[in-house]
């Protein structure tokens, strides 16, 4: 399907015949590498439907759009900025002086009309800060459905804040999800706040995702979203302490978990990291305020501080 907005800039044929190109190049080029990427085994990756490629009702394997919508609901509730971002904008009231803002863009989900295992982050971004995203999933899903949508949105998390953050997303200067994330799997064996046994764990975590940060933070994404929001413990502290801390849960799943007694520290550590992040954006747009003419990107980043 091809979406038409305001005037036609490629009236004569040449043009056209340019678009379809592209349009035909774009489905070749997803159709393709997107069987790939939605099959563990590249190997078996191939166009064709077949009844030993599944076992049970056909029913239980069948993507639509209703699931995903379900699954993401879900994840959404319990991950609350799961779609934001941090984007530049020039306010009308200051121009030429871009201001930093936190807006909710939703990516786009394709069903392939293939087989797979898996979904994929296809793209975080398709040009700019602040244009959708694509997840892909095969229309036939040979896995859990929701573990596979829910890993699939930690892949999106971690790429998206790798491109918010650039070439500096290793950097702890300011710290962030990314800087955090790969200084905890790169000095984890001389970490005194992990036990033997959890040592072991990343280890064999590292084996099975062959050292890919991207997969390693989508499990570790999946444990925190599908059990720990419901108190099961599956991480180790590190991990749960940088999750707590970048993908914080929804305020009414804390105050719940505020009651158990190992979640209780991160849960109190974060509530006052909160009183200070909306303290400090509050000052950054007091002008603003003091003005008496506030952008909407403002009272929106406001209000995702406050709700965090």
């Amino acid at each position: 399907m091809i979406r038409k907005t305001g005037t036609d800039e490629y009236a004569g044929d040449s043009g056209i015949e340019d678009l379809l190109h592209l349009l035909d190049w774009e489905l070749s080029n997803l159709l393709f590498n997107g069987l790939i990427g939605v099959s563990a085994n590249p190997n078996l990756a191939y166009p064709i439907l077949s009844e030993d490629q599944m076992y049970g009702e056909t029913d239980a394997f069948l993507v639509t759009r209703e699931k995903i919508n379900s699954v993401v609901d879900h994840v959404h509730k319990i991950d609350k900025h799961l779609f934001y971002r941090q984007i530049s904008f020039e306010p009308g009231q200051t121009p030429g002086k871009p201001e930093l803002a936190m807006k909710e863009i939703c990516p786009d989900c394709i069903i392939l009309p293939v087989f797979g295992s898996r979904g994929v982050l296809w793209q975080e971004i398709t040009s700019g800060l602040s244009s959708r995203g694509r997840l892909v999933f095969p229309q036939i899903l040979n896995e859990n459905m929701t573990l596979a949508i829910t890993r699939t949105l930690g892949e999106f998390r971690w790429e998206m804040e790798r491109t918010v953050r650039g070439r500096k997303w290793k950097d702890s200067s300011p710290p962030s999800l990314t800087s955090e994330y790969y200084l905890y799997l790169e000095n984890y064996r001389k970490s005194p706040a992990l036990t033997p046994d959890a040592k072991k764990g990343i280890d064999q975590q590292l084996l099975k995702y062959r050292k890919n940060l991207k997969d390693m933070f989508a499990s570790d994404y999946s444990y925190w979203i599908l059990f720990e929001s419901s108190g099961k413990l599956r991480l180790n502290r590190v991990a749960r302490d940088i999750l707590n801390r970048y993908v914080p849960f929804s305020p009414q799943l804390r105050t719940e978990l505020q009651k158990h007694p190992i979640l209780k520290e991160s849960m109190d550590s974060f509530e006052a990291k909160k009183r200070r992040l909306v303290s400090g954006i509050k000052k950054r747009y007091n002008p603003y305020f003091q003005a008496g003419n506030v952008p909407v990107e403002v009272l929106e980043t406001i209000r995702f501080f406050e709700e965090m």
